[in-house]
């Protein structure tokens, strides 16, 4: 009885410790959308959204990107990772007993994506900004950029596309970083208007940045389709709103 309580001991112990191990992924990304959004608590007491947002003209090229990327991976973080938790739970499930590298593999995987598309939005923005230097009509009327990029956003939203999964397809044995870089290309297919008009909106609005967070949690929700549609509806009017009544921009859109 004394040598099958010894050989037991091992697997009780490994037993205890399991659900510790298999909750690290998900503790991860709470902690990680917690930092998310101390941090911009701290950016909206400072008023300084500003100093990480897409537009950065006065800087060299290699600190504006930077800057914003900083600003950017922040934002991911707080907005897009309550929403990512189903997930981490199953990478939990998955490679928690493995070793406790998983929860990392997935967020490099995860960020990496995420800034990717960040730096292709900003250099797309920046090519926008030169286009609409040269055309002082336009740039006088700062409400049909902004306005557009609404409904653009609202559009999407109400013509609906399949949600996104959250346990996305990765070739067989792929690892956690993998998984983590395809869970965020899935997302970014899924997301990528309501990102640019997040961007768009900037840092600087509390109450976007929460709705905008409850948006994209409600796109993981098939049966929150209406609610989505609603939101689509609500944010294409608002673009209409801010074309037609250009000094509503400041109130309606922050900016």
């Amino acid at each position: 009885m004394a040598v099958i309580q010894e050989e037991l001991r091992p697997l009780a112990s490994a037993a205890v410790a399991l659900p510790a191990i298999r909750t690290s992924a998900r503790r991860t990304g709470v902690w990680f959308a917690a930092v998310g959004w101390g941090a911009l608590t701290l950016i909206w007491i400072t008023g300084s959204a500003d100093v990480f947002g897409h537009d950065q003209g006065r800087l060299s090229a290699i600190l504006a990107i930077g800057l914003f990327l900083v600003g950017w991976t922040v934002m991911v973080a707080a907005m897009m990772l309550p929403s990512t938790l189903p997930t981490l739970q199953r990478v939990d499930e998955t490679w928690g007993a493995r070793g406790s590298m998983a929860p990392a593999r997935f967020m490099g995987g995860y960020f990496l994506a995420w800034g990717a598309f960040g730096a292709a939005a900003f250099a797309g923005d920046g090519i926008l900004h030169l286009l609409v230097d040269d055309v002082s009509w336009l740039e006088q009327r700062p409400s049909l950029i902004a306005g557009g990029v609404a409904m653009f956003a609202g559009a999407a939203e109400l013509l609906g596309r399949t949600p996104p999964s959250t346990w996305p397809k990765v070739r067989a044995g792929a690892g956690s970083f993998a998984l983590g870089n395809a869970h965020a290309v899935d997302r970014i297919r899924r997301c990528w208007p309501l990102m640019l008009f997040a961007m768009a909106v900037g840092m600087s609005n509390p109450v976007w940045m929460m709705g905008l967070t409850l948006v994209m949690a409600l796109e993981l929700r098939p049966r929150e389709s209406k609610a989505l549609r609603l939101a689509g509806l609500l944010l294409f009017g608002l673009g209409i709103t801010v074309i037609v009544q250009p000094g509503w921009l400041p109130v309606l859109l922050g900016g």
